[in-house]
């Protein structure tokens, strides 16, 4: 198979990242207003109970079929049994978690008025079994997975707009969000045949890929539950009005990392097929390009989102979330933690077999959030919150990095460095000065925003920062041809 070119698939992956956060942002807006707080909540409510059984089905399969699939990607026949062995494991969760649904819904009477929601909605999670993305990102194909998804949530906005009128329409918005996340797998299941042949297996085959899955799957639970408890613990403690604030500014956490990280995710099946052909010598080259990147791009990134907190608090949140400031100012300090552990976790740890060690330091960072939270919430609010997560983040990265030593020859680059460190400094500068002059916090974020990224790139083209610098010169050759 021919190599893919990984600077353009990261510049793809990252248009993609940002697509996934815009097109929320849109539909919230409109829903909101259009099915009122009651009807969205029902369909907030609804997509919740089903995302655990879309976790049930799903496994640890992805991880693992991206990890174990890229090492015999240029193998057709081998290919094919491994990804029929591993979608025929997952149509047997499918099956499990579908039963536990149906019995959920049975016998809960609470969930009564949400039955005909749920239902409709988790028939997304048939069609993400049998549309196998996993596949996809085996091979490198991101073009196909940018497009498709633009595409599809498009369509998806105009069938909003054009059905979704009032609050008795909440069941055709239902529809739409399925076409919205069945849409692409639909497409995906005559796509990935010009790479494999699916079909059922029942051998002994099946079941070896069962340990390392439910691994995978612990680790999905232990994070599922580490990042929700922070909300669920303050509801319980607080209340309400804390939670609105500290979920406002953990949705942009969030969003901040996705972006981070949109780059480099697309390199984990290629590190996956050097370690399959034991090329050491790619697989550290790679390493250290992704080290390199990552710093390079998440210090400058969340000094920024520090320094304009308040201003962007108010821009998501509105008038009254910006007392949560401090609270995004702390996530932002997580953030780097969290994104240097990501690189030791799914770039080290996970293609190296070594799993288990990511779900120890999953469980234990879980653990330390939960007790933290109980013991900190109740002075410190929805700030506490925010600590608890940056001391369970830096536990989390100090675990991973020290279960790495030995498995990788990656290092830092005396450049990259230093233009990080000058571009971070430029970025305070600005924000600074751009928060003194302009009162009006709308204008200010979006000036601190422009001139920060412009002195951004300048100083990495200056002081010749390959890393990022490399990125943009192969997507403009790309763009030429």
């Amino acid at each position: 198979m021919k190599s893919r070119n990984i600077k353009v698939n990261a510049v793809l992956n990252s248009i993609k990242t940002l697509m996934t956060i815009l097109f929320p942002l849109i539909t919230t807006s409109y829903l909101s207003r259009v099915l009122g707080k009651d009807g969205y909540g029902m369909f907030n409510y609804s997509v919740s109970i089903v995302s655990y059984f879309i976790l049930i089905a799903g496994l640890g399969i992805n991880t693992y079929g991206i990890r174990e699939g890229a090492k015999v990607r240029d193998n057709r026949v081998q290919e094919s049994q491994f990804s029929s062995e591993l979608f025929t494991l997952n149509i047997l969760s499918t099956i499990i978690s579908y039963a536990c649904l149906f019995l959920l819904l049975i016998f809960s009477k609470s969930l009564l008025p949400y039955r005909i929601y749920i239902i409709v909605i988790s028939i997304t999670i048939a069609f993400t079994t049998l549309g196998a993305d996993w596949i996809n990102s085996i091979y490198e194909d991101f073009w196909y997975l940018t497009l498709r998804y633009i595409i599809v949530q498009v369509v998806s906005i105009f069938l909003m707009l054009i059905f979704v009128r009032n609050k008795e329409d909440l069941l055709k918005y239902v529809g739409v969000y399925l076409f919205s996340q069945v849409g692409a797998n639909v497409a995906n299941i005559f796509y990935i045949r010009r790479y494999v042949r699916l079909r059922l297996v029942i051998n002994k085959s099946v079941f070896s890929h069962l340990i390392p899955v439910l691994i995978l799957f612990a680790s999905s639970v232990a994070v599922t539950i580490y990042v929700n408890s922070d909300i669920t613990i303050l509801g319980i403690i607080k209340g309400d009005e804390a939670v609105g604030v500290y979920s406002v500014a953990s949705r942009i956490y969030t969003g901040a990392k996705q972006i981070a990280t949109a780059g480099t995710v697309v390199a984990i099946p290629r590190l996956a097929f050097y370690i399959g052909q034991k090329n050491k010598e790619e697989y550290n080259l790679l390493l250290e390009n992704i080290l390199n990147l990552l710093i390079s791009v998440t210090i400058p990134l969340f000094t920024g989102l520090f320094m304009i907190s308040h201003q962007v608090m108010l821009i998501i949140g509105g008038v009254g979330y910006d007392e949560g400031a401090i609270t995004l100012q702390i996530l932002s300090l997580a953030s780097i933690f969290s994104i240097v552990a990501y690189y030791y976790a799914q770039c080290i740890l996970i293609p190296n077999f070594r799993e288990k060690y990511f779900l120890i330091a999953t469980v234990i960072a879980a653990l330390i959030n939960i007790v933290g939270n109980f013991i900190v919430i109740p002075f410190w609010s929805h700030i506490g919150a925010a600590l608890t997560t940056l001391i369970s983040e830096f536990f989390t990265m100090a675990f991973c990095a020290i279960y790495s030593r030995g498995y990788h020859g990656s290092s830092l680059d005396k450049k990259a460095v230093l233009s990080t460190i000058a571009s971070s400094c430029a970025v305070i500068i600005v924000c600074s000065i751009s928060g003194l002059i302009i009162k009006n916090y709308l204008l200010s974020a979006l000036v601190s925003i422009t001139i920060s990224a412009i002195a951004f790139l300048a100083i990495m083209e200056v002081m010749k920062n390959k890393y990022v610098t490399g990125i943009f010169d192969s997507v403009i050759r790309k763009i030429k041809k």
